[in-house]
């Protein structure tokens, strides 16, 4: 398993050291950063050596009490060794940086569902009405003919 060092660990990484109290923390963070950015032809260098700075960093953090940092450089950790799928960590990233998602965007949802789902129930009802009407229709002298075929 490789060592992955992508944007989405970089900004991570970035949000770290902005949430550090302790300039020993702040610098641990930035020199991992330091070793990430120099990758040659723009590309990020990840490897044991980054996976090692990442971690004495977490302990470091850690022996100094900073724990939303620990869990922080954790979930770097975890990404960083592929613990963790891209997607999950970006979403996890955002909520530390948006905060409560967009209301207005989750009212839109919820309303075009409740739309779709009261169309598929009443078009259920319809069907069943229909079926119900089928049934009661369906003449007497029919249905004992086919029992009496089948017995």
């Amino acid at each position: 398993m490789g060592v992955r060092s992508d944007f989405s660990l970089d900004l991570q990484l970035e949000y770290v050291h902005e949430q550090a109290v302790v300039d020993e923390v702040k610098r641990a963070i930035t020199s991992a950063l330091q070793h990430m950015r120099t990758g040659r032809g723009g590309h990020r260098r990840g490897g044991k050596a980054l996976v090692q700075l990442l971690e004495e960093t977490r302990g470091h953090a850690a022996s100094i009490g900073e724990w939303k940092v620990v869990r922080l450089l954790q979930d770097s950790l975890d990404y960083a060794e592929e613990r963790i799928l891209q997607p999950d960590f970006d979403e996890r990233y955002r909520l530390f940086q948006d905060g409560i998602r967009n209301q207005r965007l989750r009212r839109f949802v919820a309303g075009t569902l409740e739309i779709n789902f009261k169309y598929v129930a009443e078009v259920g009802r319809e069907f069943m009405e229909q079926v119900q009407v089928w049934v009661i229709c369906w003449p007497i002298s029919t249905h004992s003919a086919m029992t009496r075929g089948t017995s």
